[in-house]
């Protein structure tokens, strides 16, 4: 009868969804339920994945905590009902403007959406398109045993190959098939009226590699040399690189045009690092990542195409070149020289290599104005380069006359030359911009509006593939130009486009949060996403003459949502600077009623205030804000800026302020308020936790306690000397060196014994951003000190725990329960009343 009586306990938990997983160490038999959990599968957020070219068609994915597998295709005349629903599909290309061929987990779909017929291909590892003058023409289908399908836009076979590795669509010149059989490689040319094999060897193809211009590929080979062999695509012409002589092996390759017929190729060998002998640590090392991940070597040569001659450029292991469509000179640099961590990223110096005297002259330092990484942009002709050495003004070198003029002006974003390079358009934090290069003069497009931070949309920009952003950018005035407006102190956006000095509106001023934007490209369609806290996500297309029309509105059943209330609070730093908080208020709110509060922190967070709120596992870690809000909580979100106090003073002193600016708010309860942080929140956390006594609790997950340790630290998740977060990153402070007394002053751990109410602390045990110990070293000067504290330390997982992990969704449940016990007074939660009984261990 026992035995009976066991099991129908077990079957009755099992049914009725039960779950318990332990942390740190086992619980006692306490079985929970997520609060939650309810939500998980009915909450989800969408993303736009694919569109045809005019807007036609469009296919929206549904993304829940767990699954991603649901993807929608609407039509323009579509009313919240898909056309087609797929599943299990990621990859989706349109064919035309009615054809949809989708790929995923092994299959592969081909859809005309006029007529609604279905072809289905089994057993699929590739698909592709290919374009031909402007119109797509053929799509591909490569299956597992190497069987390969070319095929119209009506679905008909028209070639089918054997033995294909691999295959690749070169937009107006063919597919390009890599084909072994019967002991003989064979590359294949394929078009729509033509079959041609253009390379044939009896070794085998290891790697194809196409030039930047894709006019020629490289080929390499299992060989005994590490000769390459070269194809020209538009004649089929056969060249024999002979690399061998220069360099035995390497493990990569790239080749970037640099005129017509001049190429720049580049190999790349990894090196290990020595596990058979200690690190050295050098004081003048500049590369010490290299100790953990090992180095890079990179050889690059001149390859004539013509007269197929190469040629090594002398560099060291760690020079840079690169090609910029200048047919004198490369650009130049060594991305580790001189690096002394004060910057995640150093600053470069930028080279100017000429090809024909080999001689080379210093350009300037080089940083970044968008990016912490080097930034460098040019013009098509490669005759005008912009960079920066300050993080603040661009700088312009002419080539032809080698003269360096510096724009002066702040806030000017990204530059877009001209097809006649006679201007330069900047987006910026103060509206739209366009210098002229021969009067040397900068001035403001007064037709967009010059108090808003614009960002130039429709660009083009062709990007370099190095580590650093080197990009040619153009743009076309005589073409309509699509420009987003920020408002960053009313956090409001609009869009517009600007057709021949005239701007018409076309998304006006809005506080809810556009994403996904798309246009067609004669720029009079858009298809984009719509969504705030109190609306789900909403698919909408618009026209320049008409209306916005919505096409779909994500999670129809919550109607919860338009019920949530939310208030902007104003307040200032100590350095007078201007900042928010999003105060939102409890689901249900009774004015009559008192309530708790969860104060959330990290720095500025205005951006989420018009986000659609997603509950469950699904939210962020520990902190979920629509379940706060569903459980009867106000939340509030407070944007935090830093003076010259130091990082955590500056953190408390806008807590601070935020907090005396809803004192008024007669429906808080101002004794039953909790304070939250995550990484450089948690760091706020702890050092708010140690000089506040305006909250009954904190939960601090994954932050810093001990400060001067982590600046002398090294940072494994950004294989750097930590000091860099300090002294150019989120800290904002001096070197440690000119100011120890600050540092001490805004040191968590120094001040552990003022902490007067419960605190839980959590972290990941392979978190390599902050490192795990410093949580628990929190926590032992929280226990030296003999205040209630407990911390949750998770195996297996880092920084915020991971994405779909029993972790996560461990600590999601503990937070709520912490929150509950304390803010709540439900106190029948056996893992803290484990601590707070007081009792020993």
């Amino acid at each position: 009868m026992k035995v009976i009586r066991h099991l129908l306990i077990v079957i009755l938990i099992l049914l009725q969804g039960f779950y318990y997983i332990s942390a740190a160490y086992s619980d006692s038999p306490n079985i929970n339920i997520n609060p939650t959990n309810r939500n998980n599968d009915l909450h989800y957020s969408v993303s736009i994945v694919g569109n045809s070219e005019n807007l036609k068609w469009m296919v929206l994915r549904k993304w829940y905590y767990k699954n991603s597998d649901s993807t929608l295709v609407f039509s323009r005349a579509s009313n919240q009902k898909p056309v087609l629903n797929l599943y299990k599909m990621t990859d989706f290309k349109f064919i035309n403007e009615d054809h949809l061929l989708a790929f995923g987990n092994g299959n592969a779909e081909y859809y005309d959406l006029k007529s609604m017929s279905l072809k289905k291909y089994e057993n699929v590892i590739q698909t592709s398109t290919l374009k031909m003058n402007g119109e797509h023409m053929l799509y591909a289908i490569l299956q597992k045993d190497g069987h390969l399908l070319i095929c119209t836009k009506d679905s008909k076979i028209i070639y089918q190959l054997d033995g294909i590795h691999s295959f690749q669509a070169i937009d107006n010149n063919g597919f390009i098939a890599n084909q072994y059989t019967s002991g003989q490689s064979n590359l294949i040319k394929i078009t729509p009226s033509d079959l041609k094999t253009i390379y044939t060897t009896e070794k085998k193809v290891e790697s194809v590699v196409f030039s930047s211009d894709k006019q020629y590929i490289l080929i390499r080979t299992r060989s005994t040399t590490s000769d390459l062999d070269a194809v020209n695509l538009k004649t089929n012409h056969l060249s024999k690189i002979r690399v061998s002589a220069i360099i035995r092996d390497f493990d990569e390759i790239e080749i970037s045009a640099i005129s017509k017929e001049s190429y720049l190729i580049q190999t790349r060998k990894k090196i290990l690092p020595d596990r058979t002998s200690p690190e050295i640590w050098y004081g003048n090392e500049s590369n010490i990542k290299s100790i953990y991940k090992g180095k890079l070597n990179k050889i690059f040569f001149i390859w004539d195409a013509d007269n197929n001659r190469l040629e090594k450029l002398e560099s060291t292991p760690d020079e840079v070149f690169v090609a910029f469509n200048n047919s004198n000179y490369l650009l130049k640099y060594d991305p580790n020289l001189r690096h002394n961590y004060t910057e995640q990223i150093p600053t470069v110096q930028l080279k100017l290599y000429s090809i024909s005297t080999k001689k080379e002259i210093i350009l300037s330092t080089c940083t970044g104005i968008n990016y912490k990484s080097p930034e460098i942009i040019y013009n098509s002709e490669g005759r005008y380069i912009m960079g920066s050495d300050d993080h603040k003004y661009w700088n312009l070198w002419d080539l032809k006359t080698m003269s360096t003029i510096k724009i002066n002006r702040e806030n000017l974003k990204t530059p877009f030359f001209t097809p006649d390079n006679q201007h330069i358009y900047f987006d910026s934090k103060e509206g739209l911009c366009r210098y002229d290069i021969t009067l040397k003069k900068l001035s403001s497009l007064e037709a967009v509006e010059n108090s808003l931070e614009t960002k130039i949309l429709n660009g083009d920009a062709d990007r370099q593939f190095n580590e650093y952003y080197f990009a040619m950018h153009t743009i076309n005035p005589n073409k309509p130009l699509l420009i987003r407006n920020y408002d960053f102190y009313n956090n409001e956006v609009n869009y517009d486009v600007l057709i021949k000095g005239k701007i018409k509106h076309i998304i006006p001023i809005t506080k809810n949060r556009i994403t996904d934007f798309v246009w067609n490209p004669s720029l009079d369609q858009y298809i984009y996403l719509e969504e705030n806290h109190n609306f789900p996500t909403s698919l909408f297309i618009q026209t320049r003459k008409e209306e916005k029309k919505k096409i779909f509105q994500s999670n129809p059943n919550d109607h919860l949502a338009s019920t949530l209330k939310s208030e902007i609070i104003r307040y200032k730093n100590s350095t007078g600077r201007d900042l928010q908080g999003t105060l939102y208020y409890p689901a249900y709110f009774n004015s009559e009623k008192k309530y708790p509060m969860v104060v959330k922190i990290y720095q500025i967070q205005r951006y989420k205030t018009n986000e659609y709120m997603v509950s469950g596992n699904a939210s962020y870690v520990a902190f979920d804000k629509r379940a706060l809000l569903e459980s009867g909580y106000f939340v509030f979100e407070p944007d935090i800026a830093y003076g010259n106090e130091g990082t955590g003073y500056g953190a408390l002193n806008c807590v601070n302020t935020a907090m005396d600016s809803i004192q008024g708010n007669k429906n808080i309860n101002f004794s039953k308020v909790a304070l939250i942080g995550h990484s450089h929140g948690g760091y706020s956390t702890n050092f708010i936790a140690t000089h506040s006594n305006r909250f009954a609790t904190y939960i601090s997950g994954a932050g810093n306690s001990d400060i001067v340790r982590s600046y002398f630290s090294y940072n494994r998740n950004f294989n750097s000397p930590f000091y860099f977060q300090f002294e150019s990153g989120q800290y904002q402070m001096p070197p440690f060196s000119e100011n120890k007394d600050l540092y001490f002053k805004n040191n968590p751990i120094h001040y552990v014994e003022n902490v007067d109410v419960p605190i839980l602390l959590w972290a990941g045990k392979k978190d390599e951003n902050i490192f795990w110990e410093q949580v628990q070293e929190f926590y032992i000067g929280l226990k030296r000190n003999s205040k209630d504290v407990i911390a949750l330390f998770y195996p297996d997982v880092g920084h915020d725990l991971g994405r779909e992990t029993w972790q996560k969704e461990d600590m999601h449940r503990r937070s709520m329960e912490w929150l509950n016990y304390f803010l709540k007074d439900k106190t029948d939660v056996e893992w803290i009343k484990r601590q707070m009984s007081k009792s020993k261990f």
